[in-house]
């Protein structure tokens, strides 16, 4: 509708502040170089904070801002409207005619759904926040959504030109002070007295909520000092895309610390990343994702994650979170139900493409489907013939009762990754007693308990070969960080927790020994510790092409193998 008159365009300062709100630099009102409302235009200046002051000649208000190369991000998919003054309407205040250019060319959003507003209060002001990642029956709603997903891998979009409508009060002053698109993390920035209030999307999209409305214990959630708390609810979302950008929608980073609680319940892709999407959730924030049994549940093995507080919302149990790199006795026990049962746990690590030796804290994995894809398990066998074998483990081996540990066996694998990235593992039983463990041997061969080759579990993080320590003396191999080396560990190369390594306890003059992996369809991998698939020893030592190692200084003509490479003695 037409406006009759637009009475100022008044300037504050960028670090002015509302009712004790810092000021948010970015909107609409702020970058745009002409605005129009209604039929009237006027001219932006840059640098400065503005406000846009009238009064309505009917109920609606319509804005036109057109801009020179204003970037967004995909994550920005709140609007804003903030206005001092009588504004009625809420329900029309809506967005349309968004103009985007991901660089492909320019795609306008039509008119959004008007559903599923928030509106509040700071001081004098009133606040709208109108969604994007609406489910509505709206097709310009899907436009937008579709958009954003399809583009979300995209550090900035440049919006070009942007229509909204606000409600007004035909004959009464107004003033917008903020029109613009914003990240949750943002809008938490901008208001932080939102927490007390129920936050939307729709729906179906629920972001913020009271803890209390969800029958948690308020003294295990609140700790005293808040009840903020995040979820999605009833929809899921299946893609990763639509994953990645509700984690940039809701901004981690921007989260105040007083939000703990985030319960992604339906985050349900079809596929998996190997991406952490959480990783810039604050460390004392709680991550709730579905990872029971059930339809469509199993998250973590979709979306897994190193951050260092886990659990499963949805069945009665509390987790042991291991994260690697952390001491396996810091493991922090997450209960936010309070007296549950089945203690649980998450081993989440950044694996290397290929081979990486592992010692689970758990003594089996939960069910088959929260075995990440591309991923093999490799339990070790036994030795002889110059090979130490490994074998494939089946999902009734991985889920069978202790097929990790029985608390005092121990069974160390190799986790054979088909793509690097981050992966999210779990289990039953978690280990809870760490005190003394330090090491776990698995016997692999030969004869009695010294003359022997054991696969170790390691549970600190030290040099175990170093004088003094467990295995001094004794020749130890580990696998390379970058998954593709099995090489000899010096007295200063250091094991961490949750890795594994063999120990040669056989005595000097042994010969070498091969790496067998054997599959569960018939084929066999043979891994050389001296040239096989690019796996060598370094350990300085001469061999000749028997694999036996050779003393003294004077070799007999032929051909040797020395830290993997060979050389001629004529």
């Amino acid at each position: 509708m037409k406006q009759s008159l637009l009475k100022t365009l008044l300037a504050t300062t960028l670090l002015a502040s509302w009712g004790g709100v810092k000021i948010y630099a970015g909107d609409f009102i702020d970058d745009a170089a002409t605005i129009k409302v209604a039929s009237s235009e006027t001219s932006a200046t840059s640098g400065e904070k503005k406000t846009l002051t009238f009064t309505p000649s009917g109920a609606e208000i319509m804005l036109e801002f057109d801009f020179s190369g204003k970037t967004v991000t995909p994550g920005q998919v709140f609007g804003v409207v903030e206005y001092s003054g009588t504004g009625t309407n809420t329900g029309n205040c809506r967005f349309r005619n968004l103009t985007l250019n991901n660089g492909d060319g320019e795609t306008k959003i039509e008119e959004g759904s008007k559903a599923s507003q928030l509106t509040f209060t700071v001081g004098e002001n009133t606040v709208v926040l109108c969604p994007f990642l609406q489910n509505a029956n709206s097709n310009a709603s899907l436009v937008m959504k579709t958009y954003y997903v399809n583009n979300v891998d995209k550090e900035s979009l440049t919006l070009t030109y942007a229509r909204a409508y606000v409600g007004g009060t035909s004959g009464t002053e107004m003033t917008l002070k903020r029109v613009g698109i914003y990240t949750l993390g943002e809008i938490l920035e901008l208001y932080p007295s939102l927490k007390s209030n129920n936050f939307q999307i729709n729906d179906s999209y629920r972001l913020l909520n009271d803890a209390s409305t969800l029958g948690i214990n308020n003294s295990k959630t609140n700790n005293g000092t808040d009840n903020g708390l995040i979820e999605t609810k009833n929809a899921a979302i299946t893609t990763i895309a639509g994953c990645k950008l509700f984690c940039k929608a809701v901004d981690f980073a921007k989260i105040p610390d007083n939000y703990r609680y985030f319960w992604f319940r339906f985050l349900q892709p079809e596929d998996a990343t190997t991406e952490d999407l959480f990783a810039e959730l604050n460390d004392n924030a709680v991550l709730m994702l579905s990872f029971g049994t059930g339809s469509n549940a199993h998250a973590l093995a979709k979306l897994p994650t190193m951050h260092n507080k886990l659990i499963d919302f949805d069945r009665n149990m509390y987790n042991y979170t291991f994260v690697d790199g952390v001491a396996p006795g810091s493991a922090e026990k997450v209960d936010v139900k309070g007296s549950q049962s089945n203690n649980w746990g998450t081993y989440s690590r950044s694996l290397k493409a290929g081979y990486n030796s592992c010692a689970m804290p758990f003594k089996k994995m939960t069910n088959a489907s929260d075995i990440p894809s591309g991923i093999t398990f490799y339990k070790v066998g036994s030795y002889a013939d110059g090979k130490v074998t490994f074998t494939k483990m089946s999902d009734s081996d991985l889920t069978g009762n202790n097929a990790f540990t029985t608390g005092t066996d121990w069974t160390p694998v190799i986790i054979k990754a088909e793509t690097a990235g981050v992966y999210t593992f779990v289990g039953r039983d978690a280990i809870t007693d760490w005190s003394g463990i330090t090491y776990k041997e698995k016997k692999v061969g030969g004869s009695g308990e010294t003359n022997a080759i054991y696969f170790v579990g390691s549970f600190v993080n030290e040099s175990p070969t170093a004088s003094g320590n467990s295995y001094d003396g004794v020749p130890c191999y580990g696998i390379k960080g970058d998954g593709s080396s099995l090489v000899k560990m010096t007295t200063s190369a250091a094991t961490t927790y949750y890795r594994a390594f063999l120990a040669d306890k056989r005595g000097s003059g042994a010969p070498a020994f091969n790496l067998s992996f054997d599959n569960l369809d018939g084929t066999t991998d043979i891994v050389s510790l001296r040239d096989v698939h690019g796996l060598e020893v370094e350990d300085g030592m001469v061999y000749n092409l028997q694999g036996i190692r050779m003393s003294g200084d004077q070799l007999p003509r032929g051909i040797y193998v020395k830290n993997g490479k060979k050389f001629v003695v004529k």
